[in-house]
């Protein structure tokens, strides 16, 4: 039947008006033909659905890409295909054109193969060693870029047989040296390139020979004069490697097998020896099961590259530059390509209604310690590099309450068995800011990309995933527990089932990037390409970032900024006063003293708005070793501390003081399991005066950080306990923290993922939590292992608590305030939402009233 799908096989009727012209069924009629252009008119009354929405369609053809390139700057055409790569990346980029690039696998090959049927045909050991030399998908991405897919096999992606998880394994240099060592055959050779080949992807032709040049093998290329396809088979007798190749004529694999590789019927029978593969062949065309077919097909594959005798190198990326005008429009990657029965065109806006999106620019001072120097997501380290990065790069998921994870680039996801897998299907709307489709070979990249990178510091996170320890130590380069499912839908399979995981993949570290980005290349803004709501046009790292508006975000409305800049080393008290000059258009990290006149100025009290923060400041004992391994010693400080008063003199009335070690919005943060004021204070004296050492960031010497560490110690000389600070500098105080012989610790913690599991287990596990060796035990340990892997949420809600009143009952540590994610916005900013969960702002939701 796929042979019957050909426009060739449509079903048209003379016209009967004595011309040769005929009548289809179609959607459109044709109209006017000419020399260079096709008109199309609609058809009133079609036979399937409603008359498609646009009344005519004009076809322009014989026109070489510069002409194309010039049509769609001056916006005479409405959908462009053939324009040069440069010129696209050049309409793309110009807003006032307002172009975006849809894509689609297309539906073709195009390989290196050797002559195995002439008389001094290379050898086996020489053919290995020619197609280990060629990492095919650096050598492809280098050379001809997004609009190519490097193959792993003959059979086009979204193709019966195509398996999306083939992958070639590199070789080492030793082995490849070795082969050509024990080859006999001749190293001068000469290949034929194919007429097509050779005028498209000339750069990527010279860049092959050029490797085997390095290795000792010369290749001299003869160019084909002529698209002749019968030129090929002709010189099967002179050449001893062939560049060519092929577009199927049907939407089957049967197309890219058996019309290739038959030993009696097939195009590369002249190159081909044997007919081992022809019972295989005829099998698959005949097999009426898919599920069958496809297993066939597959098999084929594994045989085909065994042999080493043809390499396949990539698959086109069909494309085209749309105008922003037209609507619904999708591209496939077989015919018909283009769903002209469905697409839409908006009316021309004026200029000033092209202004309206208004908005205007969005000015955010970004506080001291916060100096970006890179904008690659796999290196973020701070929340207020994740709020920056969160403008541009986007997850799977998000998690905008704290327990709740929602799909965002996925469009859903399940958990199954027993939850060791998780099942995603992404989004068919989302694009990067390239204008590449979002796929589920990007979300692998990220992920084997994130992991690769020991830069990151969240790669670790990852470890439950099948096949990630052995990733992150270096020991394999893909990751086994990542299946391809389709071109959107995937499986993550993990060793053991572990309740948050999706709650791992909502941080901004895990922002899915295009397959072709480079780890290196982050601190570029060309190479910061994501899918989120603003782009990057200007980078001084440390210094500032300047965004724009994305015009294809897949959210519809949004962004409503034109555009937002971030200025780095911000004090609180310059934010304070950019922001009441007019110069910064948002406020946040302010010190107490200027906090409270904005709550006065009644221009400005109206837009405060906040959630809480998933920060704990807390205060850590040391129970194995020293004075404070004495319970009693412990359970009297605690006792005796009004927490409350401790933080309100310190932050001010508007702290969100501590009872819990878990934040609010989280499972498993409740009340009453940590005394914080109330009458069952008891600021008695120790009965004799006490000397303990207290480790701490520097962070804590200035600011409201400093305010904090003195009401606190303050409060521990009235009940006779002196502090001996302890803070080191730089790599001297995570060795300190490590070493764990400090008697308290005071620090901050910041969730790393949205879920409880990040302060219970990522704090007290014993000997891997921050403070485990501080005050990690057995029994909380057990009680953490079963919470990670609880799937039901009360259970591990439960769990929570009950690991908090064990801490609270034994005084381990003593909680002092959860942060809160806080902002004030000028008067005339609008649509300000503060979350709990990174990112904190929906700076996508932004824009200037310039009404006011």
């Amino acid at each position: 039947p796929s042979l019957l799908t050909d426009i060739r096989a449509a079903i048209a009727v003379p016209l009967g008006d004595g011309s040769d012209e005929v009548a289809g069924t179609g959607p459109f009629m044709i109209r006017t033909i000419g020399d260079d252009r096709v008109a199309l008119a609609r058809n009133a009354q079609p036979w399937r659905g409603s008359p498609a929405n646009v009344a005519a369609i004009e076809v322009v053809g014989n026109l070489n890409g510069q002409e194309l390139a010039a049509r769609a700057a001056s916006g005479e055409s409405d959908i462009v295909r053939g324009v040069p790569g440069l010129e696209i990346e050049e309409l793309l980029q110009d807003r006032r054109r307002r172009y975006r690039l849809i894509e689609a696998p297309g539906s073709n090959i195009w390989f290196l193969l050797f002559n195995l049927r002439r008389e001094s045909a290379v050898g086996p050991e020489l053919r290995a060693a020619m197609c280990a030399i060629l990492q095919v998908h650096d050598v492809v991405k280098t050379h001809i870029g997004r609009f190519a897919i490097p193959a792993e096999g003959v059979i086009p992606p979204r193709t019966l047989g195509h398996d999306p998880n083939r992958r070639r394994h590199p070789v080492t240099h030793d082995q490849i040296d070795a082969w050509l060592a024990s080859s006999p055959s001749p190293r001068k050779l000469t290949a034929h390139v194919d007429y097509g080949f050779c005028h498209r992807h000339r750069r990527l032709i010279d860049a092959i020979v050029g490797l085997w040049s390095d290795y000792g093998i010369d290749v001299e290329t003869l160019d084909a004069p002529d698209a002749n396809p019968c030129h090929l088979e002709s010189l099967a007798d002179t050449v001893d490697v062939a560049f060519s190749g092929w577009a199927g004529d049907y939407s089957d694999p049967d197309a890219f097998t058996y019309a290739l590789f038959h030993s009696r019927d097939g195009e590369l029978r002249r190159f081909v020896e044997g007919t081992e593969l022809d019972e295989s062949l005829e099998a698959a065309r005949a097999e009426q099961t898919a599920e069958r077919r496809e297993l066939l097909y597959r098999d084929i594959e594994d045989r085909l590259q065994a042999g080493n005798f043809i390499l396949p190198l990539f698959h086109e990326n069909d494309h085209r530059l749309v105008s922003q005008r037209v609507r619904r429009l999708a591209l496939k990657s077989d015919a018909p390509y283009l769903n002209f029965e469905a697409v839409g065109k908006s009316p021309a806006r004026s200029v000033a209604e092209q202004r309206v999106r208004g908005g205007g620019r969005i000015h955010v001072p970004v506080p001291v310690g916060c100096d970006l120097q890179s904008l690659d997501p796999s290196l973020i380290r701070m929340d207020i590099e994740s709020e920056v990065l969160g403008t541009v790069f986007e997850p799977l998921v998000r998690n905008p309450d704290g327990a709740r994870v929602v799909p965002w680039l996925a469009r859903s996801f399940a958990i199954e068995d027993g939850g060791r897998r998780f099942r995603f299907v992404l989004r068919d709307d989302v694009t990067f800011h390239n204008g590449r489709s979002l796929t589920a070979r990007d979300v692998r990249f990220t992920l084997e990309r994130l992991m690769r990178n020991p830069e990151s510091q969240f790669r670790w996170h990852l470890a439950p995933i099948r096949g990630a320890t052995a990733l992150l130590n270096g020991t394999a380069s893909e990751l086994e527990g990542f299946r391809i499912v389709s071109r959107l839908e995937f499986t993550i399979e993990l060793d053991n089932p572990v309740a948050f995981f999706v709650s791992l993949l909502t941080d901004p570290a895990v922002a899915i990037v295009p397959e072709t980005s480079s780890p290196q290349s982050g601190v570029l803004k060309e190479a910061a390409v994501g899918t989120g709501p603003f782009h990057v046009v200007r980078f001084e790292p440390g210094k500032r970032l300047e965004l724009d508006a994305n015009p294809t975000y897949w959210r519809d409305g949004l962004p409503k900024a034109d555009g937002v800049t971030f200025l780095f080393g911000s004090t609180p008290h310059s934010t304070a006063e950019s922001f009441r000059a007019g110069r910064a258009s948002i406020a946040w990290n302010l010190l107490p003293d200027d906090e409270a006149l904005l709550r006065t100025d009644p221009a400005v009290a109206a837009s405060y708005t906040e959630s809480p923060g998933l920060h704990t400041v807390l205060l850590a004992f040391n129970c194995h070793s020293g004075p404070l391994a004495d319970e009693a010693i412990r359970q009297h400080i605690v006792g005796s501390l009004d927490v409350d008063s401790i933080v309100r003199r310190a932050a001010g009335p508007y702290a969100t003081v501590a009872n819990s070690i878990v934040p609010p919005g989280l499972l498993g943060h409740g009340c009453g399991n940590f005394t914080t004021t109330g009458t069952s204070i008891r600021p008695a004296p120790l009965g004799r005066d006490l000397e303990l050492s207290c480790l701490m960031r520097p962070l804590y010497t200035e600011g409201a950080e400093k305010s904090l560490r003195e009401s606190l110690f303050d409060a521990l000389a009235e009940i006779g306990v002196r502090v001996r600070i302890n803070c080191p500098q730089g790599d001297d105080w995570e060795a300190a923290r490590a070493a764990a012989v400090d008697d308290m610790f005071l620090f901050g913690w910041l969730a790393d993922y949205p879920d409880a599991d990040s302060f219970i287990h990522g704090l007290l596990r014993s000997g891997r939590g921050w403070i485990g060796k501080l005050c990690g035990a057995p029994d909380i340990d057990r009680l953490i292992d079963r919470s990670r892997t609880a799937i039901d949420p009360e259970l591990r809600h439960d769990l929570y608590r009950e690991i908090e009143a064990v801490v609270a009952r034994r005084a381990l540590l003593l909680p002092l305030v959860h942060s809160r994610s806080y902002r004030y916005v000028r008067p005339e900013v609008r649509g300000l939402e503060v979350s709990l969960a990174l990112p904190y702002v929906a700076y996508e939701k932004l824009w200037i009233d310039s009404s006011r």
